[in-house]
């Protein structure tokens, strides 16, 4: 037993002894080699601290400067300050150390000899510290290659007779493959001139002081996340002329000392930089270009602003602060050709534009009064003109028929009244947008349009004209979106269309449009395929009016649709399965039609489909399954008493009669049981009705049980988007808000919601019923408040209202509706991505100014 204990030991003690000389032995050899061939090469001062101790009789892991991994790569080398001179640019000991992670040559004398292009094959370096190693010329453009870069330090307090340059290549061609850079030193480079480090949102960092001896005459951080505040010695960039710090993370003040910058800044860029009011900025006498948008700038417009520049400040661009008037007195400058203000709460009459302007925006303000009369004297020469979301009256001034260059013109979401001057369309040949939408004008479509109309977006919507769509329209051969809903025309379906090309958009909702819906035109024995010449298609709505026929099966060509509405029409027929070839459909609304037959199970290959309201026609059979069907709530068919099948509680019973067939009378015998059901079906009928006729108290208990049941029809799902002049927001929990005062018109007002635009294709649920009521001849007011209640906002509401499911693909398609209603491309845009990266949720709030 005591051997045993003993050899124990001596195993122990063994195991010890190898332990320590493997620690103290990490060093390979090919490491030590590669090192001692860089102390031989180098050309170094006696006085070194390092390279001087490094000796073959020690584990070279365990000389100064050297770093190794378990593995005994060398992984770090520091000599920094070690008086090295020379002996660097072709060292292959340095290059050969592939395993290299940190690399530190910091304060040296390498008297002006270019950095080593051979430090390209370092390639697993994250850290390299050249500062104050007086490496001078050219930055090569091998350290581009080094992609593992995290940190690169290149500046200087001293530099030498030929500093560091970054001209061929530039700072951009160094640092574009080094995307994961986190720390750049520049200090050592006073040739540079530009630094454009814009656009990369991972980018971070302050700004500590400027150095004294700076060439800069650009520097753009736009969109990056910088952050802390702007040093004094802003005032040591004697040659900077443009500086660009928008939209990112900068806090506090302006320094005062921007203002000995009076001879050279002539761009300054402020946007996104959380002002809380106007820098000082009265001394600057060569700025041409000011933008201080979308900050918190409040209270009054200073007289002074007017004056920057001595009359060479051409942009300026205050929008999207919190300003509310002018200080007085006020000469806008002549010299502007850009004047942006839109997004304040600016009031009373706007100011008239410098005659030299070519972009004006005033819009989504608070002005009033009218249009001046001469307002086309203003802008002859602008491109760009919106007066839009204010509260501006009178008519649309005919001068402004003279303003021959305009390409955009927005009046829409005023007061406005009378008609459209014919001569908007007819001598205006560059206009390539107008809107004049949400107004309150009346009158017919003026039949002027040029020969060489230009028009690319048509917005007439939410107005009172009535009329036909103008033949002249067909002129415009290059319309992509054309919005005339929620109007009072009185016309077939506009065939005249045919003529443009890319109309991507078409919105004739809640008209008087009436006839066949074809897609098929023929003229003169000639037949057109409409659907050719639409198949960009992204958006149809021809919602609430009274079109009649089938739909064609030619709908399946319109392969780029997203959004199709035919509800509230006289549609007949079945759904033609060329539907399963809109592989891009995210929105579908046939509701409330006489559509027959049976729902084609081509719907269920739509992976995109993520609204179907089929509600309301004469659907029957089985509902077809599939993994995006089963998404879809009972309200995507109710009103089909012939479907069964899920979501609906009715199940399908293979031995149910056909659709149209009916119990028939035998030959020789009567049906005794169709005979005693029907008189068991009038006295059951009598036996309720004799109460209500008769008992005023079962009455309003009955109407109080009508009002549970539908809005089990129709749930209000928990919250609704609601779209206000310009952004779209998710409103959780809405009440109605409605007082008895409110209820004494709403009797009246009860249809008003599709008139004004209140409601959008997402709204058909509880419209059906309200269509129902009416045509039925139902007139209980109660029954219609009922149903209003169950899925409506109050009828008198300017605000858009879509009913959204809880599930997170139908609030897309919610929001989708609405944008596509409001013709608002870049919002639909916007939702299709976050619908398909899965952004939007029950919870969803999504701003969109």
């Amino acid at each position: 037993m005591r051997n045993q204990v003993l050899s124990w030991l001596l195993l122990m003690s063994l195991f010890q002894i190898l332990s320590i000389v493997r620690i103290s032995g990490q060093c390979l050899n090919d490491q030590r080699s590669l090192l001692l061939e860089l102390k031989n090469n180098l050309v170094f001062d006696s006085s070194s601290k390092k390279l001087v101790n490094w000796n073959q009789s020690v584990d070279c892991c365990n000389w100064d400067g050297i770093v190794c991994d378990n593995s005994g790569h060398v992984i770090s080398l520091d000599l920094e300050n070690e008086m090295i001179s020379g002996g660097i640019d072709n060292s292959s000991g340095l290059f050969g150390l592939r395993y290299l992670e940190n690399l530190n040559l910091a304060f040296n004398t390498f008297n002006s000899i270019q950095i080593p292009t051979g430090l390209q094959n370092l390639t697993n370096l994250v850290y390299l510290n050249l500062s104050n190693a007086g490496f001078g010329g050219q930055v090569p453009i091998e350290i581009s290659r080094m992609t593992n870069l995290v940190v690169l330090d290149l500046s200087s307090l001293f530099p030498g007779l030929e500093p560091l340059k970054l001209e061929n290549p530039n700072l951009k061609m160094v640092v574009q493959n080094l995307t994961g850079l986190q720390e750049l030193y520049l200090d050592a480079v006073p040739t540079l001139q530009t630094l454009d480090l814009s656009n990369n949102m991972l980018l971070s960092g302050t700004i500590k002081q400027f150095p004294r001896s700076s060439s800069f005459r650009s520097i753009v951080l736009s969109y990056t996340s910088f952050s802390g505040s702007l040093p004094d010695s802003i005032m040591n960039l004697r040659m900077l002329s443009r500086i660009d710090l928008s939209n990112c993370n900068f806090t506090g003040p302006i320094p005062i000392t921007m203002a000995n910058l009076t001879e050279l800044l002539s761009r300054l860029n402020l946007a996104s930089c959380n002002l809380s009011s106007f820098p000082d900025l009265r001394n600057q006498s060569r700025l041409t270009f000011l933008d201080l948008s979308n900050n918190q700038i409040n209270g009054e417009i200073p007289s002074w602003v007017w004056n920057i520049g001595n009359g060479t400040l051409l942009h300026l661009n205050l929008s999207r602060n919190l300003l509310v008037d002018f200080q007085k007195p006020f000469n806008i400058s002549l010299s502007l050709s850009v004047l942006d203000l839109h997004s304040n709460s600016l009031r009373g009459e706007f100011p008239m534009p410098p005659a030299s302007s070519i972009y004006v925006d005033y819009s989504s303000n608070k002005f009033q009064h009218t249009i001046p009369p001469d307002i086309g004297n203003f802008i002859s020469f602008a491109m760009f003109f919106s007066l839009s979301n204010n509260s501006l009256t009178g008519k649309i001034p005919e001068s402004l028929c003279s303003a021959a260059y305009l390409q955009v013109l927005d009046l829409s979401g005023n007061n406005l009244n009378g008609s459209i001057p014919p001569c908007l369309v007819e001598t205006i040949t560059s206009l390539g947008v107008l809107n004049l939408g949400r107004n309150n004008i009346s009158g017919g479509l003026p039949d002027t349009f040029s020969v060489n109309c230009s028009l690319k977006t048509l917005d007439l919507s939410i107005n009172n004209l009535g009329g036909n769509i103008p033949l002249s329209m067909a002129n415009c051969k290059s319309l992509e979106v054309v919005n005339v809903g929620n109007n009072k025309i009185y016309d077939r379906f506009p065939c005249m269309l045919k003529s443009s090309p890319s109309l991507r958009v078409l919105v004739l909702r809640n008209n008087r449009f009436h006839g066949d819906l074809r897609l098929t035109v023929t003229i003169k024995g000639l037949e057109m395929e409409l659907v050719k010449i639409l198949k960009v298609f992204t958006a149809i709505d021809f919602s609430c009016n009274n079109f009649s026929g089938t739909i064609p099966q030619t709908i399946g060509d319109l392969t780029s649709l997203y959004v199709l509405n035919f509800s509230h029409n006289a549609l007949t027929g079945t759904i033609p399965s060329s539907v399963g070839n809109l592989t891009q459909l995210g929105s579908m609304d046939l509701s409330a039609n006489q559509l027959t037959g049976e729902v084609p199970k081509e719907l269920t290959s739509l992976t995109f489909l993520s609204f179907l309201n089929l509600s309301y026609n004469k659907l029957y059979g089985m509902i077809p399954t599939g993994s995006q069907f089963q998404t879809f709530s009972a309200a995507s068919f109710a009103g089909n008493p012939g479907l069964c099948g899920f979501p609906l509680n009715t199940s399908c019973n293979s031995n149910a009669p056909a659709e149209n067939s009916v119990p028939r009378l035998s030959k020789i015998e009567f049906d005794w049981q169709f005979i005693f059901t029907g008189l068991g079906f009038g006295v059951g009928a009598s036996l309720i009705i004799a109460p209500l006729a008769f008992c005023e108290e079962w009455r309003e208990k009955c109407n109080d049980h009508l009002d549970r049941f539908l809005k089990l029809i129709f749930p209000r799902y928990g919250f609704s988007y609601v779209r206000y002049d310009g952004k779209v927001e998710a409103v959780e929990n809405i009440e109605d808000g409605m007082t008895d005062d409110d209820e004494d018109n709403d009797e009246e007002g009860i249809g008003d919601g599709l008139s004004n635009g209140s409601s959008t294709s997402a709204e058909i649920s509880s419209y059906s019923m309200l269509i129902y009521l009416e045509d039925n001849s139902i007139k209980d007011f109660r029954v219609k408040l009922a149903a209003q209640r169950a899925g409506l906002m109050h009828t008198r509401s300017t605000k858009w209202t879509a009913r959204a499911s809880h599930q997170p693909h139908i609030d897309a398609a919610g929001m989708k509706a609405v944008a596509a209603d409001g013709q608002n491309l870049d919002l639909i845009t916007l939702l299709e991505h976050a619908q398909t990266n899965g952004a939007l949720g029950s919870k969803a709030r999504l701003l969109v100014d």
